[in-house]
């Protein structure tokens, strides 16, 4: 496989505060509209609140911290624009998060100098529709896990891509906090001493199975560099209206199916190389 991450850090935090410049440097939580910990500042963290917590659990962890409603809205325009973006390439794309998304390269690249230079396109397209103040993070590797983690240890505007004789070096001293496991079973990992991919890839499988079961086998998988997961395009492409100008009232349809043809031929011919189709096609005169 060939898999391109897309990351924008801290996406919620830094919309509000754009909104609430105030609010920078500050213990901050955004709650969505269940009052649900939504996305927690640097501050937040280090004062040991976490997004399980309830606010009122979050208050008395941190007295200082000041709670803001997330503007729903405005961050979903910002995540439509990503999006549309990434889908601009007319290849499988996986919304996986807010600011995050995974796109399939193998139609198109699994060579590292073709991925740095469409990464380096990318880049600029998404700066352009998103503004500098939130350049992406750019991960590439065989598998979503570590293409995931290469996007997240990276600088804005910066792209990292992991060849597969990289990817163990790579993997090892990163946290274990890049895994998808529950607070609990973290805990259970650091009480062990297991702080790092390579120390809970070295554990023996049957005892990661048995004290995590089958979602912490999967992980320590992940974190050895074996992620067989295909990006499940989950984002359907949206295209913006096209007019056509006749000049004058045509009273043959003939004509005015041939323009039509002609207009959707370029669109056509992209769907057949990717194989695809249309299902449904608006039209008003």
């Amino acid at each position: 496989m060939s898999v391109l991450c897309t990351y924008l850090p801290n996406l919620l935090l830094n919309l509000t505060y754009q909104a609430r410049p105030e609010l920078a440097g500050r213990p901050l939580v955004v709650l969505d509209e269940a009052e649900r910990l939504l996305a927690l500042s640097e501050a937040a963290v280090v004062a040991g609140v976490n997004l399980a917590m309830t606010p009122a659990r979050a208050q008395l962890t941190c007295p200082q911290i000041a709670f803001q409603e997330a503007n729903l809205p405005a961050f979903g325009q910002t995540q439509q624009a990503l999006l549309e973006t990434l889908t601009a390439w007319e290849l499988p794309t996986e919304e996986a998060g807010w600011g995050l998304a995974y796109v399939d390269l193998h139609l198109v690249s699994q060579q590292r100098e073709d991925v740095q230079t469409l990464s380096g396109e990318l880049g600029g397209r998404l700066r352009r529709a998103l503004g500098a103040e939130l350049a992406p993070c750019l991960g590439w590797d065989s598998g979503k896990f570590t293409a995931r983690a290469a996007a997240m240890r990276t600088l804005p505007g910066r792209m990292k891509l992991i060849e597969a004789a990289q990817e163990i070096p790579f993997l090892t001293p990163l946290p274990i906090t890049l895994l998808p496991l529950p607070p609990k079973e973290l805990r259970w990992l650091d009480r062990l001493g297991i702080r790092t991919l390579g120390q809970f890839g070295a554990l023996p499988t049957t005892q990661v199975q048995t004290a995590l079961g089958k979602a912490g086998a999967v992980a320590q998988q992940w974190a050895l560099g074996h992620d067989a997961r295909p990006v499940v395009n989950t984002v359907t492409q949206r295209f913006s209206p096209i007019g056509i100008s006749f000049g004058q009232p045509l009273h043959q349809l003939e004509p005015v199916v041939a323009a039509l043809m002609a207009t959707l031929q370029p669109h056509l011919t992209s769907f057949a190389v990717s194989c695809r189709g249309l299902r449904r096609l608006d039209l008003e005169l």
